[in-house]
């Protein structure tokens, strides 16, 4: 979904794999702020790839994103997001994202990703509840 601009103490931000954009944090101690820039010259062919990649695999959970992955028509960031959504619902696809914790570095963005990528708990079927301190009937196996 990602990647990372810098490392360790020199991580400044990422690029952004669905929109193609840097996103850089301010220098204060705690970044709260965004800036989007153009994708530097030495990361550009990097984040091709990485596009290529997470795109291929979103496609293999839509079958219109397959189609025009496939007949390499442009793609619109809502059909990639639905790709990877179903992937990850299935449990067969996990976004990664990157970050500092410590300055607050990319945190709205992993925010963002739990509401547009994670299941709601619609998305799952009802739990079966039972009360406290009744005895359950338990069935027998025989092998």
């Amino acid at each position: 979904m990602q990647l990372p601009i810098g490392n360790q103490d020199d991580f400044k931000g990422f690029v952004d794999l669905l929109e193609m954009k840097a996103c850089y944090f301010e220098e204060d101690k705690v970044a709260t702020r965004v800036v989007e820039k153009n994708i530097p010259d030495d990361l550009q062919d990097a984040a091709e790839e990485a596009r290529h990649f997470m795109l291929e695999h979103a496609a293999e959970y839509s079958e219109s994103l397959m189609e025009k992955y496939i007949e390499d028509e442009p793609v619109g960031i809502d059909e990639i997001v639905a790709g990877l959504r179903a992937g990850t619902l299935s449990g067969e696809l996990q976004p990664v994202l990157c970050g500092s914790a410590l300055r607050s570095m990319g945190s709205r963005k992993l925010l963002d990703a739990v509401l547009a990528y994670l299941p709601s708990p619609l998305d799952r079927p009802s739990v079966k509840g039972h009360v406290a301190g009744k005895k359950r009937k338990r069935s027998r196996v025989y092998l």
